[in-house]
């Protein structure tokens, strides 16, 4: 996942996501947004594994032991 702060028009930024494959360095998605919020990086995400996978990809967050 990568996001870049574009300026945008006089006093503001644009976010662009890009979901992007480590295995093959190819963008999977994007999504662009005035705002920098996560649910727009979910989206991208999820975007881009619908395609792909056919499914979402569920991140778990385990603890380590």
């Amino acid at each position: 996942m990568n996001v870049k702060h574009i300026p945008f028009r006089q006093n503001g930024w644009g976010h662009l996501t890009a979901a992007i494959d480590c295995h093959d360095c190819q963008i999977m998605g994007n999504g662009f947004a005035l705002r920098g919020r996560a649910k727009q990086a979910e989206r991208t995400f999820e975007a881009a594994c619908l395609p792909r996978l056919r499914t979402l990809c569920l991140v778990t967050a385990t603890s380590a032991l």
